[in-house]
């Protein structure tokens, strides 16, 4: 485990990754539960996409529906699972305000302020939320919880996530075939042919690695095109 304060510092602003909030609400909030408060406009959490630029753009509640969707896949009585899988299904580049997470935590889950006043030291200290996430010491979760805020985290961070990036990186193929799996395992429905309309829920997968649907769709599109029209040599297929 590494120990690690979440709170990041954009310019006069406190804020946390998405991706890091199940890890400082010991599970409260995993995320299955955040999408559904994301995708609830009458719960008052807003999150934010930071663009390469510097500048944000809030997501909105109806954007977070298909994330709730695809978190839900499972059923709603299955565990809210906090692992590189469920987590990147939450969109990369993505955050709240510090002081919204907290109001919005404490909203749902601490007892009012009165009872809480009334409490002890001690269980006044164990309702506050824990801004330094205790994650664990994998270099690939680590990359996942803080993709898209590698120049605002510290030197420890910062060396897990070069490390992960100086591993062997994918090849094309093998991007376009894990796009394509993405879509498989979202339940997503196919066209027959790589000539087809990829499906609306597309556009949400392309969220979760920060890039833009055209290009998700073309390298979807580039593995259906390839798995569906093998090479002669490794067809069983022969045209007489």
């Amino acid at each position: 485990m590494i120990s690690q304060n979440t709170v990041l510092q954009w310019g006069d602003t406190e804020i946390v990754p998405l991706r890091a909030i199940p890890f400082i609400t010991g599970g409260d909030l995993g995320p299955r539960r955040l999408a559904t408060i994301l995708a609830d406009e009458t719960l008052g959490l807003e999150a934010f996409v930071l663009a390469q630029d510097g500048s944000a753009r809030e997501m909105l509640p109806k954007e977070w529906k298909q994330f709730k969707i695809r978190l839900s896949h499972a059923g709603k009585d299955s565990p809210d699972l906090i692992d590189i899988n469920t987590l990147s299904v939450l969109p990369s580049s993505t955050f709240v305000y510090r002081e919204n997470l907290w109001r919005t935590y404490e909203a749902l889950f601490l007892p009012d302020r009165e009872s809480l006043h009334l409490a002890t030291v001690g269980e006044q200290k164990n309702s506050l939320l824990q801004w330094m996430a205790n994650i664990p010491n994998d270099n690939e979760l680590i990359c996942v919880v803080f993709k898209g805020f590698e120049s605002l985290i510290g030197p420890e961070l910062r060396a897990h996530v070069n490390h992960r990036q100086t591993q062997p990186r994918e090849s094309k193929e093998q991007r376009e075939d894990r796009r394509l799996k993405a879509c498989i395992d979202a339940g997503l429905t196919l066209p027959p042919s790589h000539h087809g309309r990829l499906p609306n829920g597309v556009g949400a997968l392309a969220q979760t690695e920060g890039i833009s649907r055209q290009a998700f769709s073309a390298d979807v599109k580039a593995a259906l095109e390839r798995q569906r029209t093998p090479s002669t040599s490794n067809s069983i297929i022969h045209k007489t």
